[in-house]
């Protein structure tokens, strides 16, 4: 009879510890399906941009103070292309519908300064925005239409003196829409892309250079840039 009482006590602690294995690897086993399932929805994209600058310049004034008109540059252009690395890490919110953000870094060559003539300087950005891509697909190609807003900061000076700049160029609005096409390769898919952007600039100036003025003496205007883009990203899926 002890034997026997033994024995089962033995067979009900053997099954208890099987009950508490099986109680601490299913709840593991549902948390890394559930990772792996949320991971699948993730993506990350690499893009290379250049950007072409078009229209004309349009130039407006405002009455700094009775006697003084100002003349700006509210739109103007680039006379050489701006080049841009993108990343983006992005969500798979369907078949179709992705949102992402994309960061990365640019740069505008041979920017002509407002106050000297043959002298340039080459502009840096770091633009930070949202993307919504939505997909359509074809035999062998996708055609994939997006849209993109953020800011794009920066920040170049012109005419430096004792208290600062006398002209200072920062960051702004980035707005965009574009169309393109891609291709899935494996695990990747490449892509060639092309589109309209548009980025504003603020301008600071300051008026220190002008008789009867100091450098505290100061305006700022935003000017609009036009683009085409045309851009080749490689996406891991």
């Amino acid at each position: 009879m002890l034997n026997s009482s033994s024995f089962l006590l033995q067979f009900c602690s053997m099954r208890s510890h099987k009950t508490f294995q099986l109680l601490i690897l299913f709840p593991l086993f549902c948390h890394i399906s559930s990772f792996a399932q949320v991971a699948d929805k993730w993506f990350f994209e690499t893009e290379f941009i250049t950007k072409f600058s078009f229209g004309e310049d349009v130039r407006e004034e405002f009455l700094y103070e009775p006697g003084f008109t100002i003349n700006y540059l509210s739109t103007s252009t680039f006379e050489h292309p701006q080049f841009t690395l993108v990343c983006t890490p992005g969500l798979k919110l369907s078949n179709k519908l992705t949102a992402g953000i994309s960061t990365g870094i640019g740069i505008q060559l041979y920017e002509p300064s407002p106050l000297s003539a043959n002298v340039y300087a080459h502009r840096v950005m770091f633009p930070l925005y949202s993307r919504i891509t939505y997909s359509v697909y074809t035999r062998s190609w996708a055609i994939i239409p997006e849209g993109k807003l953020g800011y794009q900061f920066s920040n170049t000076g012109f005419g430096w003196t004792d208290e600062g700049f006398l002209y200072e160029v920062t960051g702004g609005l980035l707005a965009g829409l574009g169309v393109r096409f891609a291709k899935n390769i494996s695990n990747y898919m490449v892509s060639f892309s092309l589109g309209y952007e548009l980025n504003r600039y603020r301008s600071d100036w300051s008026l220190g250079w002008v008789p009867g003025y100091d450098y505290n003496d100061q305006y700022n205007f935003n000017t609009n840039y036009h683009f085409l883009w045309l851009g080749a990203g490689i996406k891991l899926k």
